[in-house]
């Protein structure tokens, strides 16, 4: 049997290691790297050792076809499907976005709506966080503009904090995130994927945000009276 090769185990620690299948010794004799599953590993086995296991002759979920190198697979996935129309016959692709599909009609769909609902919230702390910030600051605008500071100087201060903060907490929270990734991934050999678009589409998109909710209430730091300065 081939056995998918768990992170951090060496794999000299497997090989021909004895396992217990339906009862049945069975010796670990390759590793494979990359196939991920959700739950256990998976187990691959030749067909007949798989009925002399189960018992179950000629009854399988799906079977995996490995074609020699450079073969085109349109030929062999033609034959297969003419020798055999009560077969479904897939590509690897094919295959995988039909497993996606399968998952998400199981449930695994609210995840992505859970992902929305994080998001719009975190929209929202962020705009309302800048707001309240730049609230905070009007005495401190008020000194400025007595001190002869101009409109434009406030306008500058404002967004400089709001670019610098969501700076700081973007890579804070990216660094957090590739952290966990990767305990994740040493725990259970998931691992999560950071497309360098999305990344940035996300840190503009804090920004953007960052910049309204300061825009909010920027109209208060530039009308400040710079008299509130001496009041109690």
């Amino acid at each position: 049997m081939i056995y998918e090769g768990a992170p951090g185990t060496p794999e000299k620690d497997r090989l021909w290691e004895i396992v217990e299948l339906n009862g049945e010794k069975l010796s670990i004799v390759g590793i494979t790297h990359g196939n991920k599953s959700f739950s256990s590993p998976f187990v691959y086995i030749n067909l007949d050792t798989f009925e002399d296991l189960t018992g179950r002759l000629g009854l399988y979920n799906f079977v995996a076809v490995q074609l020699n190198p450079g073969a085109d697979p349109g030929p062999a996935i033609n034959s297969l499907i003419h020798a055999d129309p009560d077969l479904a016959v897939t590509s690897a692709s094919q295959f995988r976005q039909a497993t996606i599909l399968a998952l998400v009609s199981q449930g695994v769909g609210m995840i992505f709506v859970i992902v929305f609902v994080g998001v719009l919230v975190g929209m929202l702390t962020i705009t309302l966080t800048m707001y309240t910030a730049t609230m905070e600051l009007l005495r401190d605008f008020a000194i400025l503009k007595a001190l002869g500071a101009t409109r434009r100087k406030i306008w500058g201060i404002v967004l400089e904090q709001a670019i610098t903060q969501t700076t700081a907490s973007f890579g804070i929270g990216l660094a957090a995130s590739f952290g966990v990734n990767s305990m994740v991934e040493a725990a259970s050999g998931i691992s999560g994927q950071f497309p360098t678009l999305v990344m940035l589409a996300c840190f503009l998109l804090m920004v953007a945000l960052a910049i309204l909710g300061s825009l909010i209430s920027i109209r208060k730091a530039t009308r400040v009276d710079p008299a509130m300065v001496f009041r109690a």
